[in-house]
């Protein structure tokens, strides 16, 4: 019985433990992983590569046979003329004169057919739009990747600004703290005569103000806590658990822009339109294929009827017959198309092709200039918030001093409260600014890397 009860309350204790260990925080990876799966535009995107893979097999497939089978059936009813020529028999003193006769054919026809079908030879349209088609599939997928590093910098911008939060708490709750030391200074000068309650009430009015930073702040970490919900569908309250630390994002100086998504894509853009362009000009080119059939053909329940005598007998003609079975019907061979002439469709198909190209060589190289210049631009942008970053570190330690003097100052009734208050609000926006710094430092290292084109889960996790 000892045992058991011990077992049972093992069990009880893992049970318990079991939500702890389920609430964990999700890590940084987890969260910019999460905003790339469950991203809609993105996958209807990626169902949009999808579908030009289908039409790539679709290209292949021209190349394989076609298989048709029909089978038809209907009331026959037919008439026409038969003209028999003048003839002679002198031995039999036999004399025949010319005679046209109306007949009347009738019956139930079926018929059916198997056809095979095969292109052996296309003139060479079906490789280059296959390589074009590839080629295009090449672009998109390409696209896919700037989609997916615009979703890595809108998600890390809304994690950024938990940690910049996180930094104003820590500034909010640092200056709580110095203001409730110094006004339990001030009421003691207070109480001996040293200061107005004017000045008392600078100190309380800073608290008052303080505490509305407090409210402002808590609001902000909900609004940032609901849209990282958004972005990343993890549940609130595993968001919540987030300790975010703001450190600057080293990066590596970038060469050139040749990995751009956008680039990527404007040069596949180019190589599908030469091979369009090939394909155009194969218009001319015969084409070859091969066919074969096997057909049956039965008329069934016939009747054939003439209008006027016949000639031998002198009755019209009445022959009915049940079944006229006409089996096997084969034909096979290789044919041939060639088309000399189409109306000039193949040639205004070439034009367009060639000018669709030089477009799309035109875009590649104005795209390859504006993109080198707007990574020269994020890197000089970069480089200018690291420098604003090391003042404002400079400007937050001469701040932090001043503050610690003005407060030892405060205590042997040097300055007035309104002074101390002054140093109070120096310190915390200095504080302020250092943070909102690093955050701007992060934008502008993302922004760098999304310009080369280098934009990823792993940079921004190093």
């Amino acid at each position: 019985k000892h045992s058991s009860w011990k077992a049972g309350i093992m069990a009880v204790q893992v049970l318990l433990a079991l939500p702890a260990f389920s609430q964990t925080a999700p890590s940084l990876k987890e969260i910019l992983d999460s905003a790339l799966v469950i991203d809609q535009p993105l996958q209807n995107k990626e169902l949009s590569v999808e579908l030009s893979k289908i039409d790539q097999e679709r290209i292949k497939d021209a190349y394989l046979p076609r298989v048709e089978l029909d089978a038809k059936g209907g009331y026959l009813y037919s008439a026409f003329n038969l003209t028999s020529p003048a003839f002679a028999l002198p031995s039999l003193g036999l004399a025949l004169p010319e005679q046209t006769t109306n007949y009347r054919l009738s019956g139930f026809v079926v018929t059916t057919n198997a056809k095979a079908s095969v292109l052996l030879y296309g003139g060479g349209e079906v490789s280059n739009l296959k390589k074009a088609n590839q080629a295009k599939i090449n672009a998109e997928t390409a696209l896919l990747e700037k989609d997916k590093q615009e979703i890595i910098s809108q998600t890390l911008t809304a994690y950024d600004q938990l940690g910049m939060l996180k930094a104003v708490k820590k500034v909010l709750d640092g200056a709580e703290k110095r203001l409730q030391e110094n006004k339990m200074t001030a009421e003691k000068a207070f109480s001996y005569g040293m200061i107005t309650a004017y000045e008392l009430k600078k100190i309380e009015l800073a608290q008052s103000q303080l505490q509305a930073k407090q409210r402002e702040y808590e609001g902000k970490r909900r609004l940032v806590l609901l849209q990282l919900h958004v972005l990343t569908h993890i549940e609130t309250e595993r968001l919540e658990l987030l300790d975010v630390n703001l450190e600057t994002i080293a990066t590596e100086k970038q060469v050139s822009a040749d990995r751009k998504p956008e680039l990527q894509a404007l040069t596949y853009a180019v190589q599908a339109h030469q091979y369009q362009l090939k394909a155009a000009k194969t218009w001319w080119i015969p084409k070859v294929g091969a066919s074969a059939s096997l057909g049956y053909a039965g008329l069934l329940n016939g009747n054939l009827q003439s209008k006027d005598p016949m000639l031998l007998t002198g009755k019209p003609l009445d022959y009915r017959f049940d079944d006229l079975h006409i089996v096997p019907l084969v034909n096979a061979g290789i044919g041939l198309k060639w088309t000399v002439f189409d109306g000039k469709e193949g040639i205004s198909s070439v034009k367009k092709a060639k000018i669709d190209l030089k477009i799309a060589e035109n875009n590649q190289r104005d795209a390859q200039e504006k993109l080198d210049l707007n990574l020269r631009k994020t890197e000089i942008e970069m480089q200018i918030s690291e420098d604003q970053l090391a003042e404002k570190d400079k400007a937050k330690e001469i701040a932090g001093n001043a503050m610690k003097q003005a407060s030892e100052e405060f205590k042997i009734g040097l300055i007035k409260s309104t002074q101390l208050i002054e140093a109070e609000n120096d310190l915390q926006q200095s504080e302020m600014e250092y943070a909102q710094a690093i955050f701007n430092q992060r934008r502008a290292a993302t922004a760098y890397l999304k310009a080369a084109g280098n934009l990823n889960v792993e940079q921004v996790e190093k």
